[in-house]
Protein backbone atom coordinates (compact mmCIF):
# COMPACT_ATOMS: atom_id res chain seq x y z
CA UNK A 1 0.00 0.00 0.00
CA UNK A 2 3.16 2.51 0.56
CA UNK A 3 4.60 2.14 -2.82
CA UNK A 4 1.12 3.11 -4.33
CA UNK A 5 1.80 6.24 -2.47
CA UNK A 6 5.33 7.34 -3.48
CA UNK A 7 4.13 6.43 -7.10
CA UNK A 8 1.62 8.97 -6.56
CA UNK A 9 3.89 11.59 -5.31
CA UNK A 10 5.60 11.48 -8.09
CA UNK A 11 3.45 12.37 -10.74
CA UNK A 12 3.53 15.86 -12.56
CA UNK A 13 3.57 17.26 -15.32
CA UNK A 14 7.57 17.84 -14.83
CA UNK A 15 7.95 13.80 -14.98
CA UNK A 16 5.85 13.24 -17.63
CA UNK A 17 7.06 15.86 -20.13
CA UNK A 18 11.09 14.95 -19.25
CA UNK A 19 9.45 11.32 -19.89
CA UNK A 20 7.33 12.13 -23.55
CA UNK A 21 9.07 14.73 -24.81
CA UNK A 22 12.95 15.21 -22.92
CA UNK A 23 14.05 18.39 -21.95
CA UNK A 24 12.90 20.19 -25.34
CA UNK A 25 9.17 19.26 -24.27
CA UNK A 26 10.45 20.78 -20.46
CA UNK A 27 12.41 23.02 -21.45
CA UNK A 28 8.89 24.90 -23.89
CA UNK A 29 6.24 24.06 -21.40
CA UNK A 30 8.01 25.79 -18.45
CA UNK A 31 9.91 28.72 -20.81
CA UNK A 32 6.16 29.14 -22.54
CA UNK A 33 4.66 29.72 -19.03
CA UNK A 34 7.75 32.34 -18.19
CA UNK A 35 7.09 34.47 -21.27
CA UNK A 36 3.42 34.41 -20.88
CA UNK A 37 4.39 35.92 -17.08
CA UNK A 38 7.05 38.53 -18.16
CA UNK A 39 4.52 39.29 -21.01
CA UNK A 40 1.69 40.09 -18.41
CA UNK A 41 4.15 42.18 -16.05
CA UNK A 42 5.63 44.67 -18.81
CA UNK A 43 2.28 45.21 -20.16
CA UNK A 44 0.80 46.07 -16.74
CA UNK A 45 0.70 49.63 -17.96
CA UNK A 46 -1.65 48.99 -20.50
CA UNK A 47 -4.54 47.74 -18.41
CA UNK A 48 -3.65 46.12 -14.84
CA UNK A 49 -6.73 44.22 -14.30
CA UNK A 50 -5.95 42.28 -17.25
CA UNK A 51 -2.48 41.47 -16.72
CA UNK A 52 -3.25 40.36 -13.31
CA UNK A 53 -5.95 38.22 -14.77
CA UNK A 54 -3.10 36.66 -16.95
CA UNK A 55 -0.38 36.49 -14.44
CA UNK A 56 -2.91 34.44 -11.67
CA UNK A 57 -3.84 32.02 -14.65
CA UNK A 58 -0.10 31.32 -15.57
CA UNK A 59 0.56 30.90 -12.07
CA UNK A 60 -2.88 28.18 -11.71
CA UNK A 61 -1.70 26.55 -14.82
CA UNK A 62 1.64 25.86 -13.64
CA UNK A 63 1.02 25.16 -10.00
CA UNK A 64 -2.32 23.45 -11.41
CA UNK A 65 0.11 21.13 -13.78
CA UNK A 66 3.01 19.87 -11.36
CA UNK A 67 0.31 19.12 -8.86
CA UNK A 68 -1.86 16.83 -11.19
CA UNK A 69 0.01 15.69 -13.57
CA UNK A 70 -2.26 16.36 -16.57
CA UNK A 71 -2.00 18.31 -19.51
CA UNK A 72 -6.08 17.92 -20.47
CA UNK A 73 -9.09 20.34 -21.16
CA UNK A 74 -7.67 22.74 -18.66
CA UNK A 75 -4.97 23.73 -20.58
CA UNK A 76 -6.47 24.49 -24.28
CA UNK A 77 -9.24 26.36 -22.14
CA UNK A 78 -6.47 28.30 -20.46
CA UNK A 79 -4.59 29.06 -23.17
CA UNK A 80 -6.97 30.69 -24.90
CA UNK A 81 -8.16 32.83 -21.87
CA UNK A 82 -4.32 33.82 -21.97
CA UNK A 83 -4.17 34.57 -25.37
CA UNK A 84 -7.43 36.69 -24.98
CA UNK A 85 -5.77 38.48 -21.94
CA UNK A 86 -2.46 39.08 -23.95
CA UNK A 87 -4.34 40.46 -27.38
CA UNK A 88 -6.31 42.78 -24.87
CA UNK A 89 -3.26 44.10 -23.76
CA UNK A 90 -1.47 44.15 -27.09
CA UNK A 91 -4.41 46.10 -28.67
CA UNK A 92 -4.92 48.59 -26.08
CA UNK A 93 -0.87 49.02 -25.96
CA UNK A 94 -1.05 49.68 -29.86
CA UNK A 95 -3.59 51.86 -29.59
CA UNK A 96 -1.89 53.76 -26.40
CA UNK A 97 1.30 54.23 -28.67
CA UNK A 98 -0.89 55.33 -31.84
CA UNK A 99 -2.37 58.09 -30.19
CA UNK A 100 0.91 59.09 -28.80
CA UNK A 101 2.09 59.88 -32.40
CA UNK A 102 -1.32 61.50 -33.54
CA UNK A 103 -0.85 64.11 -30.21
CA UNK A 104 3.12 64.52 -31.46
CA UNK A 105 2.01 65.09 -35.08
CA UNK A 106 -0.85 67.72 -34.24
CA UNK A 107 1.52 69.48 -31.84
CA UNK A 108 4.14 69.76 -34.99
CA UNK A 109 1.68 71.50 -37.80
CA UNK A 110 0.74 73.93 -34.75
Amino acid sequence: GDDRAIDGAMESVFFNLMVEQGLVGLVSYFGFAGLCFVSFRKMRECDPKVAEIGEGLTICLVVFSLMSGTLGNLHSMNYLIQGTCLGMLCAKKEEAEENVVENETSEDSV
